[in-house]
Protein backbone atom coordinates (compact mmCIF):
# COMPACT_ATOMS: atom_id res chain seq x y z
CA UNK A 1 0.00 0.00 0.00
CA UNK A 2 1.39 3.21 -1.00
CA UNK A 3 2.79 5.93 2.26
CA UNK A 4 0.95 8.59 2.95
CA UNK A 5 2.23 12.00 2.15
CA UNK A 6 2.70 14.19 4.89
CA UNK A 7 2.06 17.28 2.13
CA UNK A 8 -1.36 18.74 3.18
CA UNK A 9 -1.96 20.22 -0.53
CA UNK A 10 -1.08 16.69 -1.91
CA UNK A 11 -2.93 14.82 0.40
CA UNK A 12 -6.21 16.96 -0.60
CA UNK A 13 -6.34 16.06 -3.89
CA UNK A 14 -4.13 12.87 -4.59
CA UNK A 15 -5.70 9.35 -4.70
CA UNK A 16 -3.95 6.71 -2.87
CA UNK A 17 -3.07 3.78 -3.84
CA UNK A 18 -5.27 1.24 -2.15
CA UNK A 19 -3.78 -2.09 -3.44
CA UNK A 20 -3.70 -4.78 -1.02
CA UNK A 21 0.17 -6.39 -0.50
CA UNK A 22 -0.57 -9.51 -1.53
CA UNK A 23 -1.77 -8.09 -5.06
CA UNK A 24 1.67 -8.02 -6.90
CA UNK A 25 0.97 -5.72 -9.89
CA UNK A 26 3.72 -5.67 -12.63
CA UNK A 27 4.31 -2.53 -14.37
CA UNK A 28 2.79 -3.42 -18.19
CA UNK A 29 3.21 -0.93 -21.26
CA UNK A 30 -0.18 0.11 -22.99
CA UNK A 31 -1.58 -3.43 -23.57
CA UNK A 32 -3.53 -3.24 -26.44
CA UNK A 33 -3.26 -1.66 -30.52
CA UNK A 34 -6.03 -0.23 -31.01
CA UNK A 35 -6.47 3.57 -32.07
CA UNK A 36 -8.75 5.55 -29.93
CA UNK A 37 -10.39 7.06 -32.61
CA UNK A 38 -11.03 4.44 -34.47
CA UNK A 39 -12.83 2.51 -31.76
CA UNK A 40 -15.09 5.41 -30.51
CA UNK A 41 -16.46 5.33 -33.99
CA UNK A 42 -16.97 1.50 -33.88
CA UNK A 43 -20.14 -0.23 -32.30
CA UNK A 44 -21.78 -3.32 -32.15
CA UNK A 45 -23.26 -4.91 -35.84
CA UNK A 46 -24.46 -7.87 -35.13
CA UNK A 47 -27.27 -6.03 -32.78
CA UNK A 48 -27.09 -3.03 -34.59
CA UNK A 49 -28.18 -4.90 -37.75
CA UNK A 50 -31.57 -6.24 -35.86
CA UNK A 51 -32.29 -2.95 -34.66
CA UNK A 52 -32.52 -1.44 -37.78
CA UNK A 53 -34.03 -4.03 -39.47
CA UNK A 54 -37.13 -3.43 -37.37
CA UNK A 55 -37.24 0.09 -37.64
CA UNK A 56 -36.87 -0.15 -41.51
CA UNK A 57 -40.77 -0.84 -42.57
CA UNK A 58 -43.84 1.04 -41.87
CA UNK A 59 -44.81 -1.62 -39.09
CA UNK A 60 -41.89 -0.59 -36.63
CA UNK A 61 -43.98 -0.32 -33.71
CA UNK A 62 -45.92 -3.58 -33.88
CA UNK A 63 -42.19 -5.70 -35.09
CA UNK A 64 -40.34 -3.76 -31.65
CA UNK A 65 -43.34 -5.65 -29.45
CA UNK A 66 -42.84 -8.93 -31.28
CA UNK A 67 -39.71 -8.25 -30.29
CA UNK A 68 -40.23 -7.85 -27.05
CA UNK A 69 -42.15 -10.59 -26.65
CA UNK A 70 -39.37 -12.26 -28.05
CA UNK A 71 -37.00 -11.20 -25.20
CA UNK A 72 -39.53 -12.01 -22.72
CA UNK A 73 -39.10 -15.59 -23.94
CA UNK A 74 -35.24 -15.75 -24.00
CA UNK A 75 -34.95 -14.22 -20.51
CA UNK A 76 -37.20 -16.59 -19.35
CA UNK A 77 -36.51 -20.87 -18.33
CA UNK A 78 -37.77 -22.21 -21.64
CA UNK A 79 -35.70 -22.46 -24.64
CA UNK A 80 -37.71 -22.17 -27.94
CA UNK A 81 -35.49 -22.33 -31.16
CA UNK A 82 -34.31 -19.04 -32.49
CA UNK A 83 -36.24 -19.95 -36.20
CA UNK A 84 -39.43 -20.40 -34.32
CA UNK A 85 -39.38 -17.65 -32.02
CA UNK A 86 -39.16 -15.16 -34.89
CA UNK A 87 -40.99 -16.68 -37.51
CA UNK A 88 -43.93 -14.44 -36.99
CA UNK A 89 -41.85 -11.42 -37.40
CA UNK A 90 -41.46 -9.94 -41.56
CA UNK A 91 -38.48 -11.59 -43.35
CA UNK A 92 -36.61 -8.47 -43.08
CA UNK A 93 -36.34 -8.46 -39.22
CA UNK A 94 -36.66 -11.92 -38.91
CA UNK A 95 -33.48 -13.23 -40.20
CA UNK A 96 -31.12 -10.67 -38.85
CA UNK A 97 -32.75 -11.52 -35.27
CA UNK A 98 -33.08 -15.24 -35.65
CA UNK A 99 -28.93 -14.81 -36.67
CA UNK A 100 -28.61 -12.64 -33.48
CA UNK A 101 -29.95 -15.01 -31.05
CA UNK A 102 -27.86 -18.07 -32.23
CA UNK A 103 -24.24 -16.02 -32.61
CA UNK A 104 -24.35 -13.81 -29.46
CA UNK A 105 -24.82 -17.67 -27.27
CA UNK A 106 -21.45 -18.60 -29.26
CA UNK A 107 -18.78 -18.23 -26.55
CA UNK A 108 -15.44 -17.94 -27.25
CA UNK A 109 -13.62 -21.22 -28.36
CA UNK A 110 -10.61 -20.98 -26.00
CA UNK A 111 -13.14 -20.42 -22.39
CA UNK A 112 -10.86 -20.81 -19.48
CA UNK A 113 -13.26 -23.61 -17.00
CA UNK A 114 -11.30 -23.09 -14.18
CA UNK A 115 -10.65 -19.26 -14.17
CA UNK A 116 -14.45 -18.79 -15.22
CA UNK A 117 -15.17 -21.07 -11.92
CA UNK A 118 -12.78 -18.45 -10.09
CA UNK A 119 -14.92 -15.68 -10.84
CA UNK A 120 -17.91 -17.15 -9.85
CA UNK A 121 -16.53 -18.30 -6.63
CA UNK A 122 -15.13 -14.22 -5.67
CA UNK A 123 -18.44 -13.18 -7.21
CA UNK A 124 -20.62 -15.52 -4.86
CA UNK A 125 -18.58 -14.68 -1.68
CA UNK A 126 -18.72 -10.80 -2.44
CA UNK A 127 -21.44 -9.76 -4.40
CA UNK A 128 -23.46 -7.48 -1.72
CA UNK A 129 -20.26 -5.21 -1.47
CA UNK A 130 -19.61 -5.38 -5.25
CA UNK A 131 -23.04 -3.74 -5.59
CA UNK A 132 -22.56 -1.49 -3.21
CA UNK A 133 -18.99 -1.25 -5.29
CA UNK A 134 -21.10 -0.38 -8.00
CA UNK A 135 -23.19 2.39 -6.77
CA UNK A 136 -20.60 4.29 -4.81
CA UNK A 137 -17.12 3.89 -6.51
CA UNK A 138 -17.62 2.60 -10.27
CA UNK A 139 -20.95 4.69 -11.45
CA UNK A 140 -19.42 7.99 -10.19
CA UNK A 141 -16.12 7.34 -11.70
CA UNK A 142 -18.07 6.60 -15.38
CA UNK A 143 -19.85 9.70 -14.97
CA UNK A 144 -16.60 11.65 -14.79
CA UNK A 145 -16.19 10.65 -18.88
CA UNK A 146 -17.61 13.69 -20.18
CA UNK A 147 -18.93 12.25 -23.26
CA UNK A 148 -19.92 8.99 -22.26
CA UNK A 149 -22.10 10.60 -19.80
CA UNK A 150 -23.49 13.50 -22.16
CA UNK A 151 -24.92 10.39 -24.25
CA UNK A 152 -26.73 8.83 -21.26
CA UNK A 153 -28.41 12.07 -20.08
CA UNK A 154 -29.19 13.00 -23.47
CA UNK A 155 -31.69 9.63 -23.80
CA UNK A 156 -32.73 10.48 -20.42
CA UNK A 157 -32.86 6.98 -19.12
CA UNK A 158 -30.11 6.91 -16.54
CA UNK A 159 -31.23 10.85 -15.03
CA UNK A 160 -34.66 10.16 -14.95
CA UNK A 161 -35.36 6.49 -14.53
CA UNK A 162 -32.12 6.08 -12.53
CA UNK A 163 -33.82 3.32 -9.78
CA UNK A 164 -34.82 1.15 -12.69
CA UNK A 165 -31.82 1.14 -14.64
CA UNK A 166 -29.76 0.55 -11.67
CA UNK A 167 -32.32 -2.61 -10.51
CA UNK A 168 -31.88 -3.82 -13.56
CA UNK A 169 -28.31 -3.36 -13.77
CA UNK A 170 -28.15 -5.20 -9.94
CA UNK A 171 -30.06 -8.17 -11.78
CA UNK A 172 -27.92 -8.68 -15.06
CA UNK A 173 -25.17 -8.76 -12.70
CA UNK A 174 -26.51 -11.08 -10.23
CA UNK A 175 -27.37 -13.52 -13.82
CA UNK A 176 -23.87 -13.06 -15.47
CA UNK A 177 -21.86 -13.67 -12.05
CA UNK A 178 -23.33 -15.94 -9.72
CA UNK A 179 -21.98 -19.88 -10.70
CA UNK A 180 -23.70 -20.80 -13.56
CA UNK A 181 -24.85 -17.81 -15.09
CA UNK A 182 -22.50 -17.89 -17.78
CA UNK A 183 -22.73 -21.21 -18.64
CA UNK A 184 -24.86 -22.94 -21.16
CA UNK A 185 -24.69 -26.44 -18.82
CA UNK A 186 -25.58 -23.99 -15.35
CA UNK A 187 -28.73 -22.34 -15.46
CA UNK A 188 -27.22 -19.69 -17.98
CA UNK A 189 -29.12 -16.90 -16.84
CA UNK A 190 -26.33 -14.25 -17.76
CA UNK A 191 -26.42 -15.24 -21.43
CA UNK A 192 -30.14 -14.59 -22.22
CA UNK A 193 -30.19 -11.40 -20.12
CA UNK A 194 -26.70 -10.74 -21.79
CA UNK A 195 -28.75 -10.66 -25.70
CA UNK A 196 -31.55 -8.84 -23.89
CA UNK A 197 -28.86 -5.92 -22.92
CA UNK A 198 -27.03 -6.08 -25.71
CA UNK A 199 -30.11 -5.48 -27.89
CA UNK A 200 -31.35 -2.52 -25.40
CA UNK A 201 -27.61 -0.68 -26.07
CA UNK A 202 -28.47 -1.36 -29.87
CA UNK A 203 -31.84 0.82 -29.35
CA UNK A 204 -30.67 3.63 -26.85
CA UNK A 205 -27.74 3.99 -30.15
CA UNK A 206 -30.58 3.76 -32.57
CA UNK A 207 -32.52 6.12 -31.08
CA UNK A 208 -29.93 8.73 -30.06
CA UNK A 209 -28.52 8.77 -33.71
CA UNK A 210 -31.95 9.09 -35.19
CA UNK A 211 -34.38 10.97 -33.40
CA UNK A 212 -32.27 13.49 -30.48
CA UNK A 213 -30.48 15.16 -33.78
CA UNK A 214 -26.84 13.59 -32.41
CA UNK A 215 -24.06 14.95 -34.53
CA UNK A 216 -20.91 14.71 -32.21
CA UNK A 217 -18.70 11.84 -34.14
CA UNK A 218 -15.90 13.67 -34.45
CA UNK A 219 -15.39 14.20 -30.58
CA UNK A 220 -17.50 11.79 -28.71
CA UNK A 221 -18.07 8.97 -31.34
CA UNK A 222 -20.62 6.48 -31.97
CA UNK A 223 -23.11 6.19 -28.89
CA UNK A 224 -22.22 3.48 -26.61
CA UNK A 225 -19.27 2.88 -28.67
CA UNK A 226 -16.25 0.26 -28.27
CA UNK A 227 -14.51 2.40 -26.39
CA UNK A 228 -17.41 3.34 -24.11
CA UNK A 229 -18.15 -0.60 -23.69
CA UNK A 230 -14.88 -1.52 -22.69
CA UNK A 231 -14.44 1.35 -20.21
CA UNK A 232 -17.86 0.27 -18.62
CA UNK A 233 -16.64 -3.19 -18.45
CA UNK A 234 -13.66 -2.06 -16.70
CA UNK A 235 -15.80 -0.23 -14.44
CA UNK A 236 -17.43 -3.71 -12.98
CA UNK A 237 -13.83 -5.47 -12.96
CA UNK A 238 -10.65 -3.29 -12.11
CA UNK A 239 -12.69 -0.46 -10.06
CA UNK A 240 -14.35 -3.77 -8.21
CA UNK A 241 -11.09 -5.45 -7.73
CA UNK A 242 -9.32 -1.74 -6.35
CA UNK A 243 -12.87 -1.12 -4.04
CA UNK A 244 -12.05 -4.60 -2.65
CA UNK A 245 -8.99 -3.78 -1.96
CA UNK A 246 -10.09 -0.27 -0.59
CA UNK A 247 -11.90 -1.43 1.89
CA UNK A 248 -9.29 -3.85 3.22
CA UNK A 249 -11.18 -7.06 2.21
CA UNK A 250 -8.87 -10.02 1.44
CA UNK A 251 -8.00 -10.89 -1.95
CA UNK A 252 -5.63 -12.97 -3.53
CA UNK A 253 -3.77 -12.92 -7.12
CA UNK A 254 -5.38 -15.82 -8.10
CA UNK A 255 -9.06 -14.39 -7.32
CA UNK A 256 -8.90 -10.79 -8.92
CA UNK A 257 -7.50 -12.61 -12.13
CA UNK A 258 -10.18 -15.04 -11.69
CA UNK A 259 -13.14 -11.98 -11.32
CA UNK A 260 -11.51 -10.35 -13.79
CA UNK A 261 -11.65 -13.12 -16.23
CA UNK A 262 -15.32 -13.88 -15.47
CA UNK A 263 -16.34 -9.82 -16.39
CA UNK A 264 -14.33 -10.29 -19.51
CA UNK A 265 -16.44 -13.12 -20.44
CA UNK A 266 -19.60 -11.10 -19.41
CA UNK A 267 -18.25 -8.04 -21.82
CA UNK A 268 -17.61 -10.83 -24.84
CA UNK A 269 -21.21 -11.42 -24.49
CA UNK A 270 -21.90 -7.97 -24.45
CA UNK A 271 -20.24 -7.41 -27.50
CA UNK A 272 -16.89 -5.97 -26.97
CA UNK A 273 -14.55 -6.91 -29.03
CA UNK A 274 -12.10 -9.61 -27.98
CA UNK A 275 -9.11 -7.63 -28.86
CA UNK A 276 -10.14 -5.27 -26.34
CA UNK A 277 -10.39 -7.16 -23.23
CA UNK A 278 -7.55 -7.13 -20.41
CA UNK A 279 -5.45 -10.24 -20.22
CA UNK A 280 -4.74 -9.39 -16.38
CA UNK A 281 -5.17 -6.75 -13.56
CA UNK A 282 -2.36 -4.89 -14.76
CA UNK A 283 -3.54 -4.54 -17.78
CA UNK A 284 -6.79 -3.44 -16.96
CA UNK A 285 -5.28 -0.68 -14.58
CA UNK A 286 -3.52 0.37 -17.56
CA UNK A 287 -6.47 0.58 -20.06
CA UNK A 288 -8.27 2.01 -16.99
CA UNK A 289 -5.57 5.10 -16.80
CA UNK A 290 -5.25 5.27 -20.51
CA UNK A 291 -8.79 5.71 -21.30
CA UNK A 292 -9.83 8.26 -18.41
CA UNK A 293 -6.49 10.39 -18.82
CA UNK A 294 -8.15 11.31 -22.31
CA UNK A 295 -12.44 11.42 -21.24
CA UNK A 296 -12.33 12.54 -17.85
CA UNK A 297 -13.42 16.02 -17.84
CA UNK A 298 -15.92 17.59 -15.84
CA UNK A 299 -19.92 18.13 -17.35
CA UNK A 300 -23.19 19.01 -16.25
CA UNK A 301 -24.21 15.46 -17.62
CA UNK A 302 -21.96 13.86 -15.38
CA UNK A 303 -23.03 15.49 -12.65
CA UNK A 304 -26.46 15.66 -12.68
CA UNK A 305 -26.09 11.57 -13.26
CA UNK A 306 -24.37 11.84 -10.30
CA UNK A 307 -26.65 13.47 -8.28
CA UNK A 308 -29.53 11.47 -8.95
CA UNK A 309 -27.58 8.60 -7.85
CA UNK A 310 -26.93 10.24 -4.65
CA UNK A 311 -30.53 11.16 -4.13
CA UNK A 312 -30.82 7.32 -4.71
CA UNK A 313 -28.69 6.45 -2.11
CA UNK A 314 -29.40 8.54 0.21
CA UNK A 315 -33.47 7.86 0.03
CA UNK A 316 -32.41 3.80 0.25
CA UNK A 317 -30.58 4.66 3.09
CA UNK A 318 -32.11 3.96 6.92
CA UNK A 319 -32.23 6.45 9.83
CA UNK A 320 -31.20 10.27 9.55
CA UNK A 321 -28.24 9.76 11.38
CA UNK A 322 -26.99 7.69 8.25
CA UNK A 323 -28.13 9.43 5.47
CA UNK A 324 -24.05 11.10 5.25
CA UNK A 325 -22.75 7.55 4.94
CA UNK A 326 -22.94 6.90 0.76
CA UNK A 327 -21.72 10.47 0.41
CA UNK A 328 -18.88 9.70 2.61
CA UNK A 329 -18.08 6.03 1.20
CA UNK A 330 -18.39 7.43 -2.55
CA UNK A 331 -15.95 10.32 -2.22
CA UNK A 332 -13.54 7.77 -0.31
CA UNK A 333 -13.99 5.21 -3.13
CA UNK A 334 -13.76 7.47 -6.20
CA UNK A 335 -11.21 9.40 -5.05
CA UNK A 336 -11.01 13.45 -4.58
CA UNK A 337 -10.31 14.14 -7.79
CA UNK A 338 -13.81 12.26 -9.49
CA UNK A 339 -15.61 13.47 -7.36
CA UNK A 340 -14.88 16.94 -7.75
CA UNK A 341 -15.26 16.02 -11.44
CA UNK A 342 -18.96 14.81 -10.49
CA UNK A 343 -19.78 17.25 -8.01
CA UNK A 344 -19.95 15.31 -5.09
CA UNK A 345 -20.40 16.84 -1.83
CA UNK A 346 -17.26 17.51 -0.15
CA UNK A 347 -16.52 16.34 3.55
CA UNK A 348 -16.43 18.63 6.14
CA UNK A 349 -13.57 18.74 8.80
CA UNK A 350 -15.08 16.90 11.04
CA UNK A 351 -16.10 14.03 8.52
CA UNK A 352 -13.50 14.12 6.89
CA UNK A 353 -11.39 13.44 9.92
CA UNK A 354 -13.62 10.61 11.49
CA UNK A 355 -13.48 9.23 7.90
CA UNK A 356 -9.83 8.90 8.15
CA UNK A 357 -9.75 7.43 11.53
CA UNK A 358 -12.58 5.26 10.96
CA UNK A 359 -10.75 3.98 7.29
CA UNK A 360 -7.50 3.20 8.96
CA UNK A 361 -9.06 1.42 12.06
CA UNK A 362 -11.15 -0.96 9.85
CA UNK A 363 -7.95 -1.39 7.50
CA UNK A 364 -5.78 -2.16 10.98
CA UNK A 365 -8.46 -4.57 12.16
CA UNK A 366 -8.98 -6.43 9.03
CA UNK A 367 -5.49 -7.05 7.76
CA UNK A 368 -4.83 -8.05 11.23
CA UNK A 369 -7.48 -10.64 10.64
CA UNK A 370 -5.98 -11.94 7.16
CA UNK A 371 -2.56 -12.09 8.84
CA UNK A 372 -3.64 -14.80 11.40
CA UNK A 373 -6.17 -16.36 8.88
CA UNK A 374 -9.04 -15.68 10.50
CA UNK A 375 -12.32 -14.72 8.91
CA UNK A 376 -14.19 -11.57 9.44
CA UNK A 377 -17.74 -12.23 9.60
CA UNK A 378 -18.55 -9.33 11.44
CA UNK A 379 -17.41 -6.67 8.78
CA UNK A 380 -18.98 -9.28 6.01
CA UNK A 381 -22.38 -8.82 7.59
CA UNK A 382 -21.64 -5.12 8.35
CA UNK A 383 -21.42 -4.63 4.91
CA UNK A 384 -23.41 -6.87 3.28
CA UNK A 385 -26.59 -6.08 5.25
CA UNK A 386 -25.76 -2.46 4.30
CA UNK A 387 -25.53 -3.36 0.02
CA UNK A 388 -28.67 -5.54 0.68
CA UNK A 389 -31.02 -3.44 2.38
CA UNK A 390 -30.23 -1.26 -1.23
CA UNK A 391 -31.75 -3.79 -3.04
CA UNK A 392 -34.23 -4.70 -0.70
CA UNK A 393 -35.32 -1.17 -0.35
CA UNK A 394 -35.39 -0.76 -4.44
CA UNK A 395 -37.84 -4.16 -4.09
CA UNK A 396 -40.13 -2.72 -1.64
CA UNK A 397 -40.70 0.95 -3.20
CA UNK A 398 -41.10 -0.77 -6.76
CA UNK A 399 -41.02 0.78 -9.82
CA UNK A 400 -43.47 2.42 -11.46
CA UNK A 401 -46.27 0.90 -9.59
CA UNK A 402 -44.49 -2.82 -9.94
CA UNK A 403 -42.55 -4.82 -7.79
CA UNK A 404 -38.69 -4.92 -8.85
CA UNK A 405 -38.17 -8.22 -7.89
CA UNK A 406 -34.71 -9.46 -8.40
CA UNK A 407 -33.79 -13.35 -8.97
CA UNK A 408 -30.96 -14.51 -6.56
CA UNK A 409 -29.81 -18.15 -6.39
CA UNK A 410 -30.04 -20.00 -3.66
CA UNK A 411 -26.12 -20.75 -3.16
CA UNK A 412 -25.87 -17.07 -3.45
CA UNK A 413 -28.50 -16.06 -0.91
CA UNK A 414 -27.12 -18.79 1.66
CA UNK A 415 -23.54 -17.67 0.67
CA UNK A 416 -24.37 -13.83 1.71
CA UNK A 417 -26.87 -14.82 4.69
CA UNK A 418 -30.25 -15.05 3.16
CA UNK A 419 -32.83 -17.14 3.81
CA UNK A 420 -33.30 -19.15 0.53
CA UNK A 421 -36.58 -18.56 -1.52
CA UNK A 422 -39.09 -21.15 -1.72
CA UNK A 423 -39.73 -22.28 -5.56
CA UNK A 424 -41.65 -19.70 -7.59
CA UNK A 425 -43.53 -20.65 -10.54
CA UNK A 426 -45.15 -18.57 -13.11
CA UNK A 427 -46.70 -19.76 -16.71
CA UNK A 428 -44.28 -19.24 -19.59
CA UNK A 429 -44.62 -16.38 -21.99
CA UNK A 430 -46.73 -17.21 -24.81
CA UNK A 431 -44.71 -17.15 -27.79
CA UNK A 432 -45.96 -15.10 -30.73
CA UNK A 433 -48.31 -16.02 -33.19
CA UNK A 434 -47.27 -17.77 -36.36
Amino acid sequence: MATATKSKAHHKHHKKSHEPASLKFPKVEHPFNWDSSTMRQVADPLADNVIAAINSGPDADVNTQQVNAILAHVTSNERIDPATLCQALPEAARAPLTEYLTKSLELPPDLDEEKLQQGETFFAEHGPTIVLLLMCKSMPECYAAKNASEVLAGTGLMSKCLKRRMVETGQFLIDAMSPGGLRPDGHGRGLYSAQKVRLMHAAIRYHVIHHTGYQDYATSGTPINQEDMIATLLSFSHLIIEGIAQLGIPCTAQEAEGYLYACNLMGYMLGVREELLPRSVAEARVAWQDITKREYEASQAGQELTAAMVDLLEATTPGTEFKPLPIRLMRYLAGDKVSDLVKVPPDGKSWRLLTKIATRLWLFIVRDLARKKKKYPLFKIVYGHFSLHLLNTLERTGLDGKPATFTIPDECRLQWGMAANAPVTSPPATPPAA
